[in-house]
């Protein structure tokens, strides 16, 4: 759909309805960011439906993953529905500081019915990690349901927190939109924070 290679500091949406990108049905991955390390990343990826149709509740799904983002730092994936893609929703890999908060993950629009990302997990974070799910206002809560895993840690990944997210829920945080699993750490991931005492 569109492929991000070498940039840094590009706005893909914006806040508004009318800046809205709708990203789907492309052979292969929605928004690839790569390689942005070489220039800092700092790219918003903002408020787009990628793998819905334009209402958000019919899966249009791109045939490889949601969002993929690739040795790029820094970058901020926010109140977008990413949802109906036939891999991943989200997968970050050899990336650190980027902040995933706002979302619609495996739901449509609304955040009232399941539409899940095939094959995979909403949110697979890889090696390093490093990365931001949520936060600790209602602004930041990623609602991430409908997928086979929700949140996948997967490699060696370190100082990633998950935070304020409903996983399995609808947009109210009371009624089931089950992930098969809800938080899986694999492999030697190692002091990330669920939760937290706030």
């Amino acid at each position: 759909g569109i492929h991000l290679g070498l940039g840094a500091n590009n706005t893909i949406g914006g806040p508004t309805a009318a800046a809205r990108n709708v990203i789907s049905g492309n052979v292969g991955i929605g928004i690839f960011v790569v390689h942005s390390n070489i220039s800092p990343g700092g790219n918003l990826i903002q408020n787009n439906y990628i793998g819905t149709d334009v209402t958000g509740t019919v899966a249009v799904g791109n045939t490889g993953k949601g969002i993929q983002i690739q040795d790029s730092p820094g970058n901020t994936v926010a109140d977008n529905v990413i949802s109906g893609n036939l891999q991943e929703g989200v997968h970050i890999v050899f990336s650190v500081g980027n902040v995933l908060r706002g979302n619609r993950i495996g739901t449509n629009a609304a955040g009232t019915a399941a539409l899940g990302n095939g094959n995979s997990a909403g949110v697979v974070i890889g090696t390093p990690g490093n990365t931001t799910v949520g936060g600790t206002t209602a602004a930041d809560r990623n609602i991430i349901s409908g997928n086979i895993y929700g949140v996948l840690l997967t490699g060696d990944v370190t100082n990633t927190l998950i935070q304020g997210n409903y996983i399995g829920t609808d947009v109210t945080g009371t009624f089931a939109l089950g992930n098969d699993h809800g938080v899986q750490l694999e492999t030697a991931a190692s002091g990330n924070l669920i939760g937290g005492t706030a």
